[in-house]
């Protein structure tokens, strides 16, 4: 079976520059600190992301050490990537049982919890120019190195926004991955307000219209949306991968929780379960986020990256009734027959 999901290997892959087609776009949509300027684009697969990955971050990620206690989550941006690290990390952590020991958790971003494998590369350049391996933090020069120096002792919770064709083989074998997949429409309306509370990173010129015209044709950092949703769909009956619904998170949030604490087999109890529900509902999650913010300016990101999380938001977005139905129909056109996705 593993040899069928990974027939070749992530070393394998090429990578493109962008066209000159690709890059007029890229200069009008994104100002000069644009981290989706001269991106590159993975062959196979379409995945867009800056030269660092290609250069430095591809081979050690694929010579990265899991271990079996992993809890891998697996998903394109804005899919309720981080609403699972957080349910899988309160989870393994049994000894912090309450809601203030929880809100004294998230005084430390998720990223400096949960190790984010791509971050190195998508953080802004002046930022990281203004720092170097003994300054930076662990977590954001090195998020492979930080996530070895893990302790063996609770398991790690580790990110990526890449297909499976782009982690280390061991993950399937030994390692429990959750795949959040949420409704596409929303994904796009999600990732466009994303791109708007981090101009440090994106610099964003164009509208919302420009903006799904963008995601469209896969000229946004991690690329194609399906080549990452199918990789995952193609595994959703291997026992170590489970698919977490968006939509079924937020209409049953406990049930949810419990499903991925006996598939990672944490252990957490009922009353552990009950406060890890409350505690992680959208608005005291992102109340504990901003208490726990260093600065101004990161509250008043947190306010934003911790949005509404609402199911059809899309709906009430302020793009064109014409790029919603192009959209739409975009999505009709690429949605795998049996993924039940709810489009309308």
């Amino acid at each position: 079976m593993n040899i069928f999901f990974f027939a070749i290997k992530m070393s394998d892959f090429k990578w493109r520059e962008s066209t000159e087609a690709e890059k007029e776009r890229q200069y009008g949509f994104f100002g000069p600190k644009g981290k989706d300027r001269d991106t590159l684009v993975s062959v196979p697969f379409s995945i867009r992301l800056p030269p660092m990955f290609r250069d430095v971050i591809q081979h050690n990620l694929e010579n990265m050490e899991t271990r079996p206690s992993d809890i891998w989550v697996v998903s394109y941006p804005k899919s309720g990537t981080t609403l699972t690290q957080e349910v899988a990390y309160h989870l393994s952590h049994k000894d912090v049982k309450t809601a203030e020991e929880m809100k004294s958790l998230c005084n430390r971003p998720i990223d400096a919890r949960s190790p984010f494998l791509e971050y190195a590369c998508i953080e802004p350049d002046a930022r990281r120019a203004a720092m170097s391996p003994e300054t930076a933090p662990v977590f954001s020069w090195d998020p492979i190195a930080f996530a070895a120096s893990l302790p063996h002792d609770t398991p790690r919770v580790i990110k990526t926004h890449m297909p499976f064709e782009f982690i280390p083989k061991s993950v399937l074998e030994h390692c429990k991955v959750l795949c959040p997949i949420r409704n596409v429409m929303d994904v796009a309306n999600s990732y466009f307000h994303h791109y708007k509370v981090l101009p440090d990173h994106y610099d964003l010129n164009g509208d919302i219209d420009d903006f799904f015209d963008m995601f469209i044709n896969g000229e946004l950092q991690y690329g194609d949306y399906w080549s990452v949703v199918k990789s995952a769909w193609k595994r959703r009956n291997h026992p170590n991968v489970k698919i977490i619904w968006y939509e079924d998170l937020r209409k049953d949030f406990k049930r949810m929780i419990k499903e991925i604490n006996e598939f990672a087999n944490l252990g957490a109890d009922d009353a552990k379960i009950e406060e890890v529900a409350k505690f992680l509902q959208i608005d005291s999650y992102r109340q504990a986020c901003v208490d726990g913010a260093e600065d101004e300016g990161e509250k008043e990101f947190l306010k934003g990256f911790v949005r509404k999380g609402k199911v059809g938001d899309w709906k009430d977005s302020k793009a064109s009734e014409s790029s919603k139905a192009k959209l739409l129909e975009w999505a009709k056109k690429n949605v795998v027959e049996d993924m039940p996705m709810k489009l309308d």
